[in-house]
């Protein structure tokens, strides 16, 4: 059994976040954490004809809602117009 606590090998040097490994990776020249340049170019394709819809006609815009909330009531009425209704979700502590 192998047991290594970071603290302990590496005393008084802080842990590397996710940041530095990828700033570390971009020097090295790995781009395996990085977004390619066709999957940013299907991305946009996917997501600019949505953009456009939203500024051309205010009516396709998505519901807006505070953070933190279950949702806006639009998306109640749509799920009833279906026949369903929400489930609560239960917090197991």
């Amino acid at each position: 059994d192998l047991e290594f606590h970071y603290q302990t090998g590496f005393r008084g040097k802080s842990l590397p976040t996710a940041y530095d490994r990828l700033l570390l990776d971009a020097l090295q020249g790995d781009a395996s954490l990085f977004t390619r340049s066709d999957e940013i170019e299907l991305a946009w394709g996917i997501i600019d004809p949505l953009i456009e819809a939203w500024e051309t006609d205010p009516a396709q815009k998505p519901a807006m809602y505070p953070a933190g909330t279950w949702g806006p009531p639009e998306a109640d009425e749509f799920i009833i117009r279906d026949g369903r209704v929400w489930h609560p979700i239960v917090v197991h502590q």
